[in-house]
């Protein structure tokens, strides 16, 4: 948590840094060239602008792992929020994924078959999933 400062006391601040870095390896693993654009699921006027400033923060400070060049480098200058009742299919998917992946996390000996569907899909390193498309903190 040290090395996080006080961004680990905020999960959604955390979870979009996280997510970003995964991206990017994803998007450098793919050798893709193309700037992504990053959708969120509306929280919140005060909720929002916390993350677009942890965004903004991400493209212009990097993070521990990744410097701002290559977020910069890869993603669009504007965060995007939608509403749930927009009924994005980008966040529909996301919210279908996030039980059974939690589920995983909370019980990872005990197969469920919904996380088998999405597992090959995680990014993966030598030793699977875990810290490559997977990020359990801390």
């Amino acid at each position: 948590m040290d090395k996080y400062g006080k961004l680990a006391d905020d999960p959604y601040e955390i979870s979009l840094t996280f997510v970003l870095e995964r991206v990017l390896y994803e998007l450098d693993s793919r050798e893709s060239t193309e700037i992504t654009d990053i959708v969120i699921e509306s929280r919140g006027k005060r909720e929002d602008q916390t993350l677009a400033q942890r965004y903004n923060e991400l493209l212009y400070k990097g993070s521990s792992q990744v410097s701002s060049n290559r977020f910069v480098s890869r993603f669009n200058q504007e965060i995007f929020f939608k509403r749930k009742s927009e009924n994005d299919i980008g966040l529909q998917i996301a919210d279908l994924c996030a039980y059974p992946v939690a589920r995983h996390v909370l019980y990872p000996t005990v197969p469920y078959p919904s996380f088998e569907v999405i597992e090959p899909k995680f990014r993966k390193g030598p030793k699977g999933i875990n810290g490559h498309g997977l990020k359990i903190f801390p």
